[in-house]
């Protein structure tokens, strides 16, 4: 049963006091309490994105502990380069709500940014508003649930985010109009690239630097890919090739890294995000 709270009475008053908060510090408390109250969540966590500067956490609220234990020391330090919404951000996907069953590769949850970090969250599924409410600008509204509730978001439930996706807009719109990019990425100091061409050029050149690893584009575009939880079948409809060829690419990878495994893999690998960001 989706554990959705409240009618639409209780929906409206909470509507309510979003809007009266806006531009206000109870602005994201509000509005966790009339996703709620419309939807049934256990967790929000509100995310700023800017250039290539790391995520900043506007809000975070939950339940359960483990949900936020580690957001700063693994996802924001890095993490965040292997999650399927930044990727979906970074590839100029149109504002919107979206599934994590719906944009994470194939082998998500057998990756090693799943078992190492994400499983720890205790999040069982995940819906996220990607909101571009300034030039350059993307905030993610994450609907999250986790063990509080144990129960994936249901088909219902995504019809429902979907039919208040333009009040959303008109909110973010409203209260992170704002945030500029030079704010963000000059708060950070990183650069203003945000590509994913740019990201695989960066990681490559880090990995060069602080290991003394060379690695060719398609290489490395393959340790990303295997990182996210791409199987060499998905892996090889992004890079536009055949399976075998990726099969070759993650063994030249392997050979050039002196690793055999993909936690050894993540294990080299997380300290080059984690320059990254």
């Amino acid at each position: 049963m989706d554990p959705v709270a409240g009618d639409a009475g209780d929906a409206g008053r909470r509507l309510g006091a979003v809007i009266a908060a806006l531009d206000g510090p109870g602005f994201a408390p509000c509005l966790s309490d009339w996703f709620g109250a419309c939807i049934g969540i256990d967790n929000l966590t509100v995310l700023v994105w800017a250039g290539n500067a790391p995520p900043r956490c506007l809000h975070r609220s939950a339940r359960e502990e483990s949900v936020h234990a580690s957001v700063d020391e693994i996802y924001c330090a890095g993490g965040y380069l292997l999650d399927p919404f930044f990727v979906l951000d970074r590839s100029e996907a149109p504002a919107g709500v979206y599934r994590l069953c719906d944009v994470a590769p194939d082998q998500f949850r057998s990756s090693e940014y799943y078992t190492s970090y994400y499983r720890d969250t205790k999040i069982v599924d995940e819906m996220v508003y990607v909101l571009r409410p300034a030039f350059g600008v993307s905030i993610h509204v994450c609907l999250g649930r986790d063990v509080t509730s144990d129960t994936p978001f249901s088909d219902a439930a995504y019809e429902t985010a979907m039919g208040l996706l333009p009040v959303v807009v008109a909110l973010a719109a409203r209260h992170w109009g704002h945030i500029t990019v030079d704010a963000v990425v000059s708060e950070s100091g990183q650069g203003a690239g945000s590509g994913m061409a740019d990201i695989t050029a960066r990681f490559s050149d880090r990995l060069k630097t602080l290991c003394g690893v060379v690695l060719t584009r398609r290489q490395s575009e393959t340790a990303l890919l295997i990182l996210r939880g791409h199987s060499s079948g998905s892996a090889a409809r992004m890079l536009g090739v055949s399976p075998q060829t990726v099969k070759v690419f993650r063994k030249q990878l392997y050979a050039r890294c002196a690793i055999s495994s993909q936690a050894e893999l993540f294990a080299m690998m997380m300290p080059i995000l984690a320059r990254l960001s």
